[in-house]
């Protein structure tokens, strides 16, 4: 009887018999992938989609944010003490970030707080004969610098005008007739009163009967009185 039982279990070195199911694979371990077909995760995976930080560069990473934006671009960096990742999106039209000799579209850079990130709607990882993979061993794109400074100039200007238009002290209602005179006439602040083109000054509060011109002056005069009565 106990060999009989040994034959029927079989032995570590004895062939499986025709017809037997394929051994399981070990717990844990990532289903085979199947010939010729490139993986892919979705969000409801749990795994590649779901945590930026198992992603690999390259990835094509479609997602929106807790401020309702939907971002679709490769992964190009991602920064685990940040917690940021770094998409590179196609910058349509533009050629300022190739190379001087390159006639291929530049790209635009975007950083992203994986905090935001509100939803994965896809995660797809690159093929072996994706861009990325052939871009592997070339240098990192061109960046233009000029282009770069005067961008940040230009945002440096406009915080500064935004800030110069938010009174320092005033009321809410005193903002609000600020922002409604300034959509047509330019405006700023001066203390706690509001100048119209150097040539009218709004006082507390804010009526029309609080207004004060220059000389001459009095066309303006009239068209800050029609603002202020349609902010009533």
């Amino acid at each position: 009887m106990s060999n009989s039982n040994n034959k029927q279990q079989g032995s570590g070195g004895g062939s499986a018999p025709a017809g037997a199911a394929a051994a399981a694979p070990a717990a844990g371990a990532p289903p085979a992938a199947a010939t010729g077909s490139t993986p892919v995760a979705t969000p409801s995976t749990g795994s590649l989609a779901s945590s930026p930080a198992s992603w690999c560069v390259g990835c094509q990473i479609t997602l929106s944010t807790t401020l309702g934006e939907v971002v679709k671009g490769e992964l190009f960096a991602y920064d685990g003490k940040s917690n940021c990742l770094v998409l590179r999106e196609p910058a349509t039209g533009e050629k300022e970030n190739t190379t001087p000799n390159s006639t291929s579209e530049g790209h635009n850079i975007r950083i992203i707080n994986a905090n935001y990130i509100k939803k994965v709607l896809s995660a797809e990882q690159p093929s072996p004969t994706s861009t990325l993979a052939k871009e592997q061993n070339n240098p990192l794109p061109y960046v233009c610098m000029k282009r770069a400074e005067q961008r940040e100039a230009k945002a440096l200007q406009d915080a500064k005008k935004r800030a110069e238009q938010i009174g320092v002290g005033v009321t809410r209602e005193a903002q609000k007739v600020f922002d409604g005179v300034n959509k047509t006439l330019p405006c700023k602040w001066k203390d706690k009163d509001i100048v119209v083109l150097g040539e009218v000054t709004i006082v507390s509060p804010y009526g029309i009967d609080n207004c004060t011109v220059v000389k001459g002056a009095e066309a303006t005069l009239e068209h800050v009185k029609k603002v202020l009565n349609s902010l009533k």
